[in-house]
Parts: C-alpha cells; sequence; structure tokens
C-alpha cells in the first residue's frame, strides 16, 4: 500500500443480499474505501452487481478475484460453510480479510484463520457492522462512565420472520445456517462488549444454557439463551428467523438502566438509545410519607456521518491505511465463536 492511496480497494466474494448492503453502503458514503471488484460463479450475476453499484472489474471466480493485483482487502459474504476456506485463501493470496459473522464453524476453525493472518502480515476481522456505529460506543461509554452503576442483567433480542425459508441459506444445516450462527451471535457480542466492562477484556461465561426449536431442515429456527458470569452478569436473549419480536436490547444495572431501541441496524442519523432509573420500591422507603419519585428516563440521540457499512469497512480500512486498532480483536472473535460451539452442541445440530 503505497502511501499515495487514500483508499482500501475491496473485492467481494459473494452477489448475495449481505453483499449487497456492505456494497450500497460503500459506494454511497465510505471515505477510505471503495469496492473494485466482484466475483460470483455465475458470470450474469457478476456483471449485474458490477453495473449496479459500480464496480469496475467483475470477475467469475472466486480465484480470479484473489489474483486481481487492484483488490487490497476481500470482504468474504459466502455462506458460513465458506469462510474458513476463502478467508484463508485470500490471505495466503496477500489480501486482507473482512470476513463476515459468523467467523467460522468452530473455534479450531477460527484459530486456523487467524494463524494463516499472522503468517501472511494481514489484517482480519469478523463484520459485526453494528460495532462500528457511534451509538454503540455511546452507551457502552456510559456503562464505562457508571452510569447505571454495576451491570447487572442484559435481555436481547434478534428475530424476524423468513418469508421463504424453503429457499433461504439460514435453513440449510450444509451451510451451516440457524438462528444463532446468523443472529444470535449479534446478542453474544453485545453481553460481551458489556461484561467487559465490569472485569478486564477477556470475560467468559462460567454458565451457558440453550433450548431451540428445530425445524424440518435440520436448524434452529428459534432459541434462547441464558448466559451467566463469575462477575454476577446474567444475559438472556432470544433469536428466531420464524419469530416476530421488536429486537430492542436492555441493560439493568444497580443505579439504572439502558434501552437500545435498534441496536442491530441503528440508522446513520439520530439513533437513539434511553438511560433511566426507577423509583425506589416504597417498602425500602426509610421515610413512607414522601411520595416516590417517578421514572427518570433521558434519552440520547447519535448520528453517524455515513452508512451503517461504510462505518465498518472504513473502519477496518483505517486499521489497514493508518495503522489504527482494530474494532474488534481475534479474542472477542474467539469468545464469540466458542459460546456458538457450545450453543451448537447443546442444541444438538450436526455441525
Amino acid at each position: 500500500m503505497t502511501t499515495a492511496q487514500k483508499k482500501l480497494r475491496y473485492g467481494i466474494l459473494s452477489t448475495g443480499n449481505i453483499a449487497r448492503q456492505f456494497a450500497q453502503g460503500v459506494q454511497s458514503g465510505a471515505t477510505l474505501s471503495t469496492i473494485h471488484a466482484v466475483a460470483s460463479r455465475d458470470a450474469r450475476k457478476a456483471d449485474e452487481f458490477a453495473k449496479q453499484y459500480n464496480i469496475p472489474a467483475p470477475h467469475t471466480s472466486y480465484d480470479n478475484l484473489l489474483k486481481d493485483p487492484n483488490v487490497d482487502a476481500v470482504y468474504v459474504a459466502l455462506p458460513n460453510n465458506y469462510h474458513h476456506e476463502w478467508t484463508i485463501r485470500a490471505l495466503d493470496a496477500g489480501k486482507h480479510v473482512l470476513c463476515e459473522k459468523p467467523f467460522s464453524i468452530g473455534v479450531q476453525q477460527a484459530i486456523e484463520m487467524f494463524e494463516a493472518a499472522q503468517q501472511n502480515n494481514r489484517l482480519l476481522a469478523e463484520a459485526f457492522m453494528y460495532l462500528t456505529h457511534p451509538l454503540t460506543h455511546a452507551y457502552i461509554d456510559q456503562i464505562k462512565s457508571g452510569a447505571i452503576g454495576k451491570p447487572k442483567l442484559i435481555r436481547s433480542s434478534f428475530s424476524f420472520s423468513v418469508a421463504d425459508p424453503d429457499n433461504n441459506s439460514r435453513f440449510s444445516t450444509t451451510l451451516a445456517g440457524g438462528s444463532l450462527m446468523d443472529i444470535g451471535c449479534y446478542c453474544i457480542t453485545l453481553t460481551l462488549l458489556v461484561a467487559d466492562t465490569i472485569s478486564t477484556p477477556g470475560s467468559y461465561p462460567s454458565k451457558i444454557q440453550a433450548a431451540a426449536h428445530i425445524h424440518p431442515s435440520g436448524i434452529d429456527d428459534y432459541a434462547a439463551v441464558n448466559l451467566q458470569f463469575a462477575n454476577g452478569l446474567i444475559a438472556s436473549f432470544t433469536c428466531g428467523m420464524t419469530a416476530q419480536i421488536n429486537n430492542a436490547s436492555y441493560i439493568s444495572g444497580t443505579d439504572g438502566f439502558i434501552e437500545i431501541p435498534i441496536p442491530w441496524k441503528p440508522p446513520a442519523d439520530k439513533a437513539t438509545f434511553l438511560l433511566g432509573n426507577n423509583a425506589t420500591p416504597k417498602q425500602s422507603k426509610s421515610d413512607v410519607t414522601k411520595p416516590l419519585p417517578t421514572q427518570q428516563t433521558q434519552p440520547f440521540t447519535v448520528s453517524a456521518n455515513k452508512p451503517l457499512y461504510a462505518l465498518e469497512a472504513d473502519a477496518f480500512a483505517d486499521s489497514v491505511l493508518n495503522d489504527k486498532p482494530l474494532f474488534i480483536t481475534p479474542d472477542f472473535t474467539l469468545r464469540v465463536t466458542r459460546i456458538l460451539e457450545e450453543l451448537r452442541n447443546q442444541i444438538g445440530l450436526p455441525f
């Protein structure tokens, strides 16, 4: 990378839905990133994708994209079961890699991926776009400042109803799908973010419990999870692909609480969280003649200067181009991967 180059040039593996969201965000609002190439095994899809998002180089094979000298970094947006193989192949080709969540099928795969990054002297990060939004930074900073006291409870959810499960890759065991892998991982990351504010970063649950419904396709289409930590934090979350819910998150502490109405895909403009505290129960008041205080809730509004996926692409680009710390560390990804592995084992998934 020469100093004259001001943008990280991405190549995208896949033309699926998440690749489209990434391309739209980067091409419409990124400042440190651009998309130079896209690859699909279907030439028509590659050409159409390239035309739609103004991408100079469509490729008809993943290998050809990896050989493209004008690609600095690869965004791996392939189905889950391909992350391990194509991340390593991209790293071996000398490319930096931003790999879509979930990072890998298991811990051993994740270790091998990070080892390949180290051996090739390239950066590798898991793509959780909401981690790069200033909304996430803002409410975590509030927790670190003591605004809600010591965090005790987390309640989060990420669930929706898929219109056509029979033709959706999330419902394939071969592709390592399921609600936990696809969206439950978001709730795990939020839990670890909060847990790391209480004690030294590196927190891991002392107790993991999962219950899930197994879809006829063999994957978990909805699930509920409890995570308990030695530092006293207890987190519960639900995730699903055949159930609707509001997807808000709540973090409760000794002195207050935080509510995040839209935690996973916050808008670029006026993303909001609420900081509040409840009235003390009457029976614990020393003077029962005084009226109880009303609940106090303060809204905080945070705006980003670019679309969500542009934030993610530029955060990774900033690390590559300017040596900024990665927005997610290998240790953090390994902890998420380890929890997902335990959850899959508990509910009996075949991968």
